[in-house]
């Protein structure tokens, strides 16, 4: 029988057999144990090859694989992947100032160095990008994945419910390499999207940072009480406003409350040990936007967020040395943060005055 073409009829996964010598005993032994052996059978997932241009992101993933002003550029598909590796290879260059050697690094002729907390802070393109480049050199070296991503069909495709870094790094090799075996990658089909088993996936594997925790604890909140109940994603994004006012929706718990025992259920998800870490997270949906993409794209833990709000507040009104007293704008205070990555050493009143001086001599009256 001539081999089938699965490519051009649509069905991009290979068939295979999923049917055990258990599963047949069970269709002639109608018992009990029977009846489980036969749902334990119907529930099994066999993992298969598909094609990654079959595939397309979930973009309320709270796990963001790159920084916020890359992600803003990339409409989730397959197709526009290449481009957007591009667009943050150039962006992790200009960071560093330095030509960055992917290849070199993809076949082990260059150790990677995993990015420390230091390095996040100052290069977060460059660092979450490294990030990238680490996983799919590992799974190069391995030759595949350990794991498989999770996918469920929608009518534009395949979309990705666990496994987008993964998926992207498959993307990463197979523009580099040109080989066939990084075009497809193996992935469980589900018949239906869950926030939950996407929640447990994310606490299983590399610690979620703050923001990151934050956004999926509004998805489930949205989940458990209907996401017919809140503006869609897309509308709300279609204004061009941060990501955050679409998960700061279920920010005020006075005014969103959750079903009883939901508190309960979406703690066990995440991994959280207590309320008072719930209302933590709950509160980061507040934060101003800036701080939210800032700590999003530095790695930031809850507590060092709270620690830079902090700060943030305590800049807000300076007595100059002149003396002058003066308020700075909002507007100036990213500035202390990007100034803070070259001038490694100053303390943080060294590092206000040159703000200071800043603001005084380009936008002070």
């Amino acid at each position: 029988m001539p081999k089938r073409d699965n490519s051009r009829d649509g069905n991009i996964l290979r068939s295979s057999s999923t049917e055990s010598p258990a599963a047949v005993a069970a269709e002639i032994y109608d018992d009990p144990v029977s009846r489980e052996v036969r749902a334990i059978e119907a529930s099994r997932h066999v993992a298969d090859p598909v094609s990654i241009m079959a595939l397309y992101a979930d973009l309320k993933q709270p796990r963001r694989t790159m920084p916020a002003i890359v992600r803003a550029q990339w409409d989730g598909t397959a197709q526009a992947v290449g481009a957007m590796l591009e667009y943050w290879h150039t962006l992790a260059e200009q960071e560093r100032g330095a030509v960055f050697p992917v290849g070199s690094y993809l076949e082990d002729q260059i150790e990677t160095e995993r990015p420390d907390e230091e390095a996040w802070e100052r290069f977060p393109f460059s660092s979450s990008y490294i990030e990238l480049v680490s996983l799919a050199a590992d799974i190069r070296r391995r030759g595949g994945l350990t794991n498989d991503i999770t996918i469920v069909r929608q009518a534009q495709g395949y979309l990705i419910e666990t496994g987008e870094r993964r998926w992207l790094a498959y993307h990463l090799l197979y523009k580099y390499f040109e080989d066939d075996r990084w075009s497809r990658i193996t992935a469980r089909i589900e018949k239906k999207f869950s926030r939950q088993r996407q929640a447990s996936e994310n606490g299983a594997r590399a610690n979620l940072n703050a923001i990151a925790k934050a956004r999926q604890l509004a998805l489930l909140i949205i989940d458990a009480i209907g996401e017919d109940k809140f503006r869609s994603f897309d509308e709300v994004m279609s204004s061009g406003v941060c990501d955050r006012y679409y998960y700061a929706q279920v920010a005020d718990g006075d005014e969103v409350h959750l079903p009883h025992g939901l508190t309960e259920s979406i703690l066990d998800a995440m991994g959280l040990k207590s309320k008072s870490q719930f209302r933590q997270y709950r509160a980061l949906l507040r934060i101003p936007d800036d701080m939210w993409e800032y700590a999003d794209d530095a790695n930031l833990s809850e507590g060092a967020i709270r620690t830079a709000i902090q700060k943030k507040k305590s800049v807000t009104t300076v007595t100059h040395s002149k003396p002058r007293s003066i308020r700075v704008p909002t507007t100036i205070l990213p500035k202390l943060e990007k100034v803070r990555g070259h001038m490694k050493g100053l303390d943080d009143t060294q590092l206000l005055d040159r703000l200071i001086d800043y603001y005084l001599e380009h936008e002070g009256n």
